[in-house]
C-alpha cells in the first residue's frame, strides 16, 4: 500500500493530485533522494528491531507476506541493495495514475 496525503481547498484538488505526480515522475531517478530514503528506512528498522514485540510483529507480517521470517540483517542488506532502476520498475508498474484511487473528506456540500 503507497498513500498520498494532501490537504487542499475543494477547488484545487485535481491541480494538487496532478502536481504530486509531477514531482514522483520528476524525482524517479533522483539518487540523493534514494539515499535519504534508504537511510530513513534503515533508521526505523533499527528501532523495530529494538522492541521484542516489534521483532514478532515483523516476523508474522513476513510471513504472511513472503511465506518465511526475515532477520534484521537480511532486511537491512535488502534496503541497501535498492537501487535507481528498482524504483523504475516499481513506479512504472504500480504507480501509474490510472490505477490510483482518490478519496476525497470534505463537507457534505462540496462541490466536486
Amino acid at each position: 500500500v503507497w498513500a498520498l496525503y494532501i490537504g487542499t481547498s475543494s477547488e484545487s484538488y485535481k491541480e494538487a493530485i496532478k502536481l504530486a505526480q509531477d514531482v514522483l515522475r520528476e524525482n524517479i531517478n533522483n539518487k540523493e533522494l534514494l539515499e535519504k530514503a534508504k537511510n530513513r528506512e534503515l533508521g526505523k528498522l533499527s528501532l523495530q528491531f529494538e522492541n521484542p514485540s516489534n521483532i514478532i510483529k515483523n516476523a508474522a507480517f513476513s510471513i504472511r507476506s513472503t511465506g518465511k521470517p526475515y532477520g534484521y540483517e537480511e532486511v537491512q542488506e535488502a534496503i541497501k541493495d535498492i537501487t535507481i532502476q528498482d524504483i523504475e520498475k516499481v513506479v512504472d508498474k504500480y504507480l501509474k495514475p490510472e490505477q490510483f484511487t482518490t478519496v476525497l473528506l470534505g463537507p457534505e456540500d462540496m462541490k466536486i
